[in-house]
């Protein structure tokens, strides 16, 4: 596969860069309508012209088959019908081939427009919607410089929708009562803007024995950190007595995981709490950009033993007793 389309942005300065895409789909009225959409285009590994589709033994819901590209088979998903988009002649769409997870995914869309150099912190949270096909997908909005809005959407959501293992792997998962008495005396906090990613995990830890607090980006979680802070000193303990691990999701809106790691390992206090990346975003560039802000470890989503491991890992180095 080709490597990550865009340019690099320095990491701790809150910026990303997202790929425009859009869905037209019709209005109450019956009117066209042009839908913006965003994605990071550390998940887009090239944009190409519709390939040839084979169907799948059985129908998977949105999936519209699979394709072969570079000798890798890749299952295509039809975005534009998962959105509610109008339904047009194959060959006039665009699929953009990303990856989640380590699992790389085409993703049917109308047209791909071009790469926006965005701040986190001008992303807001998603609206209350209801009626939308969309609306249990939309992570925030972002108003562009001529006055479009952009839509980022929940693509960890939208994976496991078609590939809903994690699941499963959460409701299958044991650990030794031994191991789940040292948990238990450890609190993470976990910065995650996706529901489905702060459910799973939030069970995930829960069934190890951890104790967990929940933020939806790197402000709240941020916050919440300085008011723990705070209380620390107010009762003249450690930071980690209250607090013991972050682990946080690298894209968020209003502050990301690299600002939030920065800010806590420049920070004299919470410098002391170790912190995780976990992110569905893979390659050796993204975990050397975590490194660059202090980040101590790295796990990608969805990989329950791979984070049951590194949370044995991160206790033994920081918690020996």
């Amino acid at each position: 596969m080709a490597k990550p389309i865009g340019d690099v942005v320095k990491v701790g300065t809150n910026l990303m860069e997202l790929i425009q895409f859009v869905i037209y789909k019709k209005d109450k009225f019956g009117n066209e309508k042009k839908c913006n959409y965003g994605i990071n285009v550390f998940k887009v590994r090239e944009v190409i012209k519709t390939p040839k589709i084979v169907p799948l033994p059985e129908k998977i819901e949105y999936i519209d088959g699979m394709f072969n590209l570079r000798d890798e088979n890749i299952p295509l998903l039809n975005l534009v019908e998962r959105l509610g988009g109008e339904e047009r002649e194959y060959s006039r769409n665009i699929v953009i081939v990303a990856e989640f997870n380590n699992i790389f995914i085409g993703l049917l869309v109308h047209e791909v427009v071009q790469i926006h150099r965005i701040s986190w912190q001008k992303i807001l949270p998603s609206p209350k919607i209801t009626s939308s096909p969309e609306s249990d997908l939309i992570i925030g909005v972002v108003k562009l410089e001529n006055d479009e809005s952009l839509v980022i959407l929940d693509f960890e959501r939208i994976v496991n929708e078609i590939n809903p293992v994690t699941d499963v792997e959460v409701g299958n998962v044991s650990v030794e009562e031994k191991k789940k008495e040292v948990h238990k005396k450890h609190t993470v906090l976990l910065a995650d803007d996706s529901k489905i990613v702060r459910k799973q995990m939030n069970e995930l830890l829960t069934k190890l024995g951890f104790n967990v607090m929940l933020a939806e980006n790197g402000a709240e979680a941020l916050k919440m950190l300085n008011n723990l802070k705070a209380q620390a000193e107010e009762q003249d303990v450690s930071i980690n007595s209250i607090v013991s691990i972050v682990i946080t999701d690298i894209e968020m809106p209003q502050m990301d995981g690299y600002t939030l790691t920065n800010k806590i390992k420049t920070d004299n206090v919470l410098q002391k709490l170790p912190v995780i990346m976990h992110t569905s975003l893979s390659g050796d560039n993204v975990k050397l950009r975590g490194k660059e802000v202090g980040a101590d470890e790295y796990i990608t989503k969805f990989s329950v033993e791979h984070i049951k491991a590194t949370l044995d890992k991160v206790i033994k180095q920081f918690y020996p007793n």
